[in-house]
């Protein structure tokens, strides 16, 4: 299981998802945020930290698009808000803790988030197969 990036670029960002939301930000401590495209019948039930701090996702995120591809998905605006920070905030990690409706539960492998006062924010995709 992983959680996949947009593209194969380091980051996604979100000027590329939706051209024009930067032109209403200033340079100083502006929200970043972090969307989430779930392609999958996994549900996302929370956010993994990088010191293992596991916080709940109220209410859990399940399918967000069913179109072919993430960038499709994202061209189309089916994401969701998954968390929001500062865009000054240093880099970190994140896993998600995600749940099968056949009923195993298991965690992706950490994603690097990357705030940057010039973006808005980024986009990451969940599509991971059923399990079997």
């Amino acid at each position: 299981m992983q959680l996949k990036r947009l593209s194969e670029k380091p980051v996604q960002r979100l000027e590329t998802v939706h051209e024009g939301a930067i032109a209403s930000l200033s340079l100083r401590a502006d929200p970043y945020v972090v969307y989430l495209i779930n392609k999958c019948n996994w549900v996302a039930m929370a956010i993994i930290d990088e010191r293992g701090g596991v916080t709940p996702l109220n209410p859990p995120i399940g399918r967000t698009c069913a179109l072919g591809d993430c960038k499709a998905c994202s061209d189309n605006q089916q994401f969701v808000p998954l968390l929001t920070t500062s865009c000054d905030s240093a880099a970190f990690k994140i896993a998600l803790r995600v749940h099968h409706p056949k009923g195993v539960t298991g965690d992706t492998t950490s994603a690097q988030i990357n705030p940057d006062c010039k973006y808005v924010g980024e986009v990451v995709c969940l599509d991971i197969p059923d399990p079997h």
